[in-house]
């Protein structure tokens, strides 16, 4: 009981601090908007690794609410919560394939970091790519709507 209590807490915290950095970043906190790096993809990372890829269904969930608190329709919310977690998912399985303690005391981590960082949203693209395919909620949207944000 204790042990489903704590993990539950986990989760809703990670839930919170991935809303936090989704609504920092849309523009509410200038510095955090126009930041070089996208800090809730940041934080979904840190949130499976440190949980697992269990966690995913956090990103999933927290990124829809988002995408409700900000009024979007499905045909964005759908894709987003796909990509979202497909990146986050990816970024984490490399993480580990490649063996990343987390210390970043080496400069090999440092680097894996990087080309981690530049491969995951190859995951969330495509994750927004299957949103997209399925029949009905996407007829009007293109099939390249969004790129411009990754």
């Amino acid at each position: 009981m204790r042990r489903a209590l704590v993990s539950s807490l986990q989760f809703a915290l990670f839930g919170g601090a991935l809303f936090g950095a989704a609504v920092a970043a849309e523009g509410f906190i200038e510095s955090v908007s126009q930041a070089l790096i996208w800090l809730p993809t940041g934080v979904a990372i840190v949130g499976v690794w440190l949980l697992g890829l269990r966690a995913a269904f956090v990103i999933a969930t927290t990124t829809l609410l988002h995408r409700l608190y900000l009024g979007y329709p499905a045909s964005v919310w759908l894709p987003a919560m796909t990509g979202s977690a497909f990146e986050a998912m990816l970024a984490v399985l490399l993480l580990r394939r490649w063996r990343i303690s987390g210390t970043f005391a080496q400069l090999r981590e440092v680097w894996l970091l990087i080309v981690i960082a530049m491969l995951a949203p190859l995951a969330s693209i495509t994750g927004s790519w299957i949103a997209r395919s399925m029949p009905g909620l996407f007829r009007d949207t293109p099939f390249h709507s969004g790129w411009d944000g990754w």
